[in-house]
């Protein structure tokens, strides 16, 4: 029968991040010699893919819908270290059991995989310009500085939760030329928060390009790993495009 069996942890890893979102579509099986996971989202705020392979565990092809990842995450919290098998039943509904544990989610039409064609074209297209040595394009905007940053810096800012306003705006800043990435959480009246960290292998325009946020970057941020070194591209009032070995983020910007 076609399942995934991970362990709680791992499942968290990749469920906990996504709880605020709708629901959630992961695919699996057999790719190559390999197995693994994957999952794209496209919603109004963000874009992202993430792959994960795996050496056990995945049996079979197919793909698991989270139509309510909040109660998932609930009770993959409850199971604790222990192995948990997901998998879909009859009547269109979600099977997770751990040991004797077993619950049941019915499942839904997907909402963050409606736009998913529409993103994954512009991603292509962003991924594959039109001259070797030209910036990379997204919706037909130029991204005109890479570089590459930890992100263990600039979520740092997330840890300060409690002096920053949740619907603060937000700004992020790159200058190639001077080595340096930099967020700003900010709202009128309030308290405003800066962090930067270094830029590496810094390429593009000269100066500073700048773009605005909502409360939405941060957590959207979030879903990258923090002690990973991370590619990251802009432009004035582009996307953010943030990218690591084994994800891609596209961060929408307020514009």
């Amino acid at each position: 029968m076609p399942q995934v069996t991970l362990n709680a942890k791992e499942w968290l890893k990749h469920l906990a991040p996504l709880i605020e979102l709708p629901d959630v579509v992961i695919r699996y099986g057999r790719h190559g010699d390999s197995t693994s996971i994957e999952y794209t989202i496209a919603f109004n705020t963000h874009y992202y893919n993430c792959s994960q392979v795996y050496a056990t565990g995945i049996q079979g092809n197919g793909s698991l819908t989270f139509s309510d990842i909040q109660k998932a995450v609930a009770f993959l919290k409850k199971c604790k270290t222990d192995d948990v098998t997901i998998r879909h039943s009859q009547g269109n509904r979600l099977m997770l059991q751990c040991g004797r544990k077993k619950m049941s989610i019915p499942c839904f039409d997907s909402i963050t995989q409606q736009r998913v064609p529409t993103f994954q074209n512009l991603v292509n297209e962003m991924k594959n310009p039109a001259h070797a040595k030209e910036c990379s394009y997204f919706g037909g905007v130029a991204l005109t500085q890479d570089g590459e940053i930890r992100m263990n810096d600039i979520l740092d800012i997330a840890s300060l939760g409690k002096l920053v306003a949740k619907d603060s705006d937000f700004e992020v800043k790159m200058n190639q030329q001077e080595g340096e990435f930099a967020v700003k959480a900010f709202k009128t009246n309030s308290t405003s928060m800066f962090v930067s960290t270094e830029l590496s292998f810094g390429e593009g325009a000269d100066g500073t390009v700048t773009s605005s946020f909502g409360a939405w970057l941060l957590p959207c941020l979030n879903l990258l790993d923090k002690d990973i070194d991370t590619s990251v591209s802009m432009g004035n009032g582009t996307v953010l495009v943030a990218q690591q070995a084994n994800k891609l983020l596209v961060v929408i910007d307020q514009e």
